[in-house]
Formats: structure tokens, sequence, C-alpha cells
């Protein structure tokens, strides 16, 4: 059972009730949690630099970096991390 999948770009995948999503949308990185799901989540540019974070997270997260890229996101739950990489315009 994986936690996070990774969906493309710049539409609203379906959710089903077992993973979250990880996504990109205009000029955002989304993630969807589970509600029982509480995640540290990471947002890094491809120079392995931290652009973003936000710690005990849960529901939707979403950040915004302001410059075109590929980023990388990065979830840590209590059991499992996940990383995925999006782009964001």
């Amino acid at each position: 059972l994986a936690l996070i999948r990774l969906i493309g770009t710049d539409f609203m995948p379906e959710q089903d009730d077992a993973a979250s999503i990880i996504y990109s949308f205009d000029n955002m990185a989304v993630i969807n949690l589970p509600v029982s799901v509480k995640a540290d989540i990471y947002l890094y540019n491809l120079e392995a630099q931290l652009v973003a974070a936000r710690a005990s997270a849960t529901g939707q997260v979403r950040f915004t970096p302001g410059i075109t890229g590929i980023y990388v996101v990065k979830v840590i739950t209590n059991t499992e991390t996940v990383t995925r990489k999006v782009f964001i315009r």
C-alpha cells in the first residue's frame, strides 16, 4: 500500500481513500494527505536546496516556489518516506 502516488500535472486527479496524492497545478505543488496521516513535507530544487518545508502537516499542503522548474517533494510519515518529482510553471 503506497502512501503517496504521483499523478500528472495540471489537473486534479481522482483520489482514493488509501493514498495521498502529490501533483502540480500551475505554479504550485499540491500534496493531499489522508485525514489520519500527519507528515513532514519538504520541497527541494534540483540543486538539492531546501525551498520550503512544513512540519506535522495534515490535509492539503500547497507550496508555491515562484520559479519555474522541476522540484522534488519529500513526504515523511511515521511509517514511510516517499519522494516524487513535480514540474512547477
